[in-house]
């Protein structure tokens, strides 16, 4: 058959589109499909063809990771036992079979990108692992290049608890390395027969956190540590692998892209997830440590869900619950550990995978820990930090900040008002009133694009109650003035204590849902609410301080999300060549 460099140019798209045609009908009817023949076939359309397999495999890898994340972890290991890749076909040849300078025994391990096959290597004549790249040579550059740099970082580390890189080549358009092959079974296998004993727990993580942090010193992040990436070896000593994800320090990652979510979901730390939550680097490891802590303490991951989904936005929300509630056989001090690894914020963590080993050491030498339980003061101070929506109401700050100086200038021309009086008191206060929203309108109306209709639960609630409140604001005065003696100028001032009532309430809803100082500002305006019948012509102006400094407060905060806001680009994706 010609190749298709004898045919007109025009023609193509058409002969590319029979090709991928093909393909897909072989695919669909369970038909095997050669891709290398379609390759030789259309050599003019390699690299189209060969980008088309990877986002083929990909797409088709995303569905079996969400079938398998609904389905129980033994069947999720027997789909990868029965060697099969997300088309349906064998992964490999038959084995036993040779491979240059390795006879593979037998596969013992797969992932979505990557196959291990336990080998022996002839010209030593010992046992060791060799991984290759799934798709062989129809893998993608940056496949190979992801490949590269996972057996690059791994084969510089050499420490008593990383399994060791033997060698790094190519066969037959096979890319390949072999490393040291670990006699035992991996932290995922160990867990099926339920949590730990708090002292081994204590060991092995000890263990992982010590070779993590000896990486951390060569320059490399792991990224990916979980219970499947760390092997028990026949001695009991943890050895960390997979640095298929792995980093360097000091570089940036050109092989994610931007906004491109790397990691395992139950153990990847909030940065991993949204940039605005911090940089990814050595206190991300110290998470997944934690996270591992965790799971071999209560058997179960930190956080779980329904989906990969879920999980990760409650990772990013809520907080882990205590490891003794889960099993209360748990010492109080390894629960600080993992709760000290599980914070939040990266600055909130052990600063170092070093410093987590050694408190690890500490508790298993009976020791006092660097850690202790955090203070009520604390307590209530991270409480009220806490903030929920972060991302969608901050384009809402200059508004915000509008307002503030808004409330005050109408208030305090009230009691201007109040106390200068008026010949027409009732069209003073309209017109003061009036004033108000105008000048809202005017702050609104240039960016109304952007801040409405509002985007998500959180701004829909940020607007909802501060429409509500003018509202309701504007109900307590109307009635005010009706019940108001005749004989005497109105002047609206009665009407504050319960506006400050209400103003209350609306921060109290803020508070519960949006941060958590908002309960601070809601006590404020109940005890302005108390005091002003003390000196009612004052009201206003007390009235209007207090808006106008908690609405600067919430300006601030706003402002501050904004600009980590603007140092990302990321949202939430769920690319399956990089989520495991």
């Amino acid at each position: 058959m010609d190749g298709d460099k004898n045919l007109p140019t025009e023609q193509f798209p058409t002969r590319l589109e029979q090709a991928l045609a093909s393909f897909l009908e072989g695919e669909a009817t369970g038909a095997h499909v050669d891709r290398a023949q379609l390759l030789s076939e259309h050599p003019d359309h390699r690299d189209e063809l060969l980008q088309f397999f990877a986002d083929h495999d990909q797409v088709m890898q995303a569905a079996r990771s969400w079938r398998l994340s609904a389905v129980a972890p033994s069947d999720a290991d027997s789909a990868v036992q029965a060697g099969e890749t997300e088309s349906g076909r064998p992964a490999s040849n038959e084995l036993p079979r040779v491979f240059g300078d390795y006879e593979l025994l037998e596969k013992i391990a797969q992932g979505g990108m990557g196959v291990v096959y336990k080998a022996r290597q002839r010209s030593l004549n010992r046992i060791v692992a060799v991984k290759m790249i799934l798709r062989g040579e129809f893998s993608t550059p940056q496949e190979r290049e992801r490949f590269r740099v996972e057996a690059e970082a791994a084969a510089k580390l050499r420490h008593p608890h990383i399994v060791v890189v033997h060698e790094l080549g190519v066969r037959d358009e096979q890319h390949f390395f072999s490393m040291e092959y670990i006699e035992g079974r991996g932290l995922n296998e160990v867990l099926r027969r339920g949590p730990l004993a708090p002292m081994v727990a204590a060991n092995y993580v000890q263990q992982a956190a010590a070779a993590i942090a000896y990486a951390h010193s060569q320059g490399v992040l792991h990224r990916d540590v979980k219970p499947s990436n760390v092997l028990i070896d026949a001695e009991g000593v943890a050895r960390v692998t997979d640095f298929g994800l792995a980093k360097r320090i000091d570089a940036e990652d050109a092989l994610t892209m931007t906004g491109q979510l790397v990691g395992t979901p139950a153990y990847m730390a909030p940065e991993q997830i949204s940039s605005a939550a911090g940089e990814v680097g050595p206190a991300t490891d110290v998470y997944a440590l934690g996270a591992l802590l965790f799971e071999l303490l209560t058997g179960q991951a930190p956080f779980r869900g329904g989906t990969q989904i879920e999980t990760l936005l409650s990772a990013l929300e809520r907080d882990p619950p205590l490891p003794r509630q889960l099993n209360p056989h748990v010492p109080r001090a390894l629960e600080l550990v993992a709760l000290k690894c599980l914070e939040k914020k990266p600055r909130d963590r052990y600063g170092s995978a070093a410093a987590l080993a050694a408190d690890l050491e500490r508790f298993l030498q009976g020791e006092s820990l660097s850690v202790s339980a955090p203070g009520r003061l604390e307590r209530l101070v991270r409480a009220l930090e806490r903030s929920r929506f972060d991302r969608e109401v901050y384009e809402a700050a200059r508004f915000v900040t509008f307002s503030a100086w808004i409330a005050l200038a109408t208030h305090a021309a009230i009691f201007l008002h109040a106390v200068v009086g008026s010949s027409r008191p009732v069209l003073a206060v309209l017109t003061i009133r009036c004033a108000e929203i105008f000048a809202m309108l005017a702050a609104f109306w240039p960016r109304r694009k952007e801040w409405f209709p509002p985007h998500g639960p959180g701004a829909r609630q940020l607007w909802s109650m501060w429409l509500g409140d003018l509202t309701a604001a504007f109900t307590l005065l109307a009635a005010d003035y009706l019940q108001a003696p005749r004989d005497v100028p109105y002047t609206s001032l009665h009407a504050y204590p319960a506006m400050a009532v209400l103003s209350s309430l609306a921060y109290w809803v803020l508070g519960s849902t949006y941060w958590g100082y908002c309960y601070v500002m809601g006590g404020f305006f109940l005890i302005a609410a108390v005091l002003m019948p003390l000196y009612l012509t004052a009201a206003p102006l007390v009235f209007g301080i207090a808006w106008c400094v908690c609405l600067m407060l919430l300006g601030q905060r706003l402002r501050r999300v904004t600009a980590e806001v603007d140092q990302s680009s990321s949202s939430i994706e769920l690319p399956a060549r990089e989520l495991r």
